[in-house]
């Protein structure tokens, strides 16, 4: 990412995501995410997650793995699909997908909660921001206000 896209340096970019790795591994560990999450007995109830659906995330050119690995962790933990729209230029989403998808399989999860980008473009991502039922807000918002939609 920072030779792509010249922004950062190289040592910062590998810390940012040994660290970030460790946060959400962290912050995701033993927590229920779906089903039956919490009782409240003194009020008689129930707090139910249930799954939104497909979420779809943008993969920041200057940020291609911490944001996805975060998105996609809080996506699958929560039983959720996610679709990565990755920047028009960039080089290293298909190698993200195909390294996501290959830990799924390890697991034994369906590869297929992170679908293959086929075809990247600025129209796409758009069609698919507007089709998901979740989005990354903040980027999504982000990405909006500097007109990359």
């Amino acid at each position: 990412a920072a030779e792509e896209s010249r922004m950062g340096n190289l040592q910062d970019k590998i810390a940012k995501c040994c660290n970030k790795s460790a946060l959400i591994w962290h912050s995701l560990k033993g927590k229920k995410s779906y089903d039956i999450i919490n009782r409240i007995e003194k009020r008689r109830m129930i707090e139910v997650a249930k799954p939104m659906g497909v979420v779809a995330s943008i993969i920041p050119f200057t940020n291609p793995v911490v944001t996805p690995m975060n998105n996609g962790a809080y996506a699958t933990k929560t039983c959720n699909s996610i679709i990565f729209a990755p920047h028009p230029v960039q080089k290293g989403a298909k190698l993200l997908v195909e390294m996501f998808r290959a830990e799924l399989a390890k697991l034994s999860l369906p590869e297929d909660l992170v679908p293959d980008p086929e075809d990247v473009s600025n129209e796409v991502t758009a069609e698919l921001m507007s089709a998901a039922d979740a989005v990354g807000k903040i980027i999504i918002g982000r990405a909006f206000d500097n007109g990359l939609f």
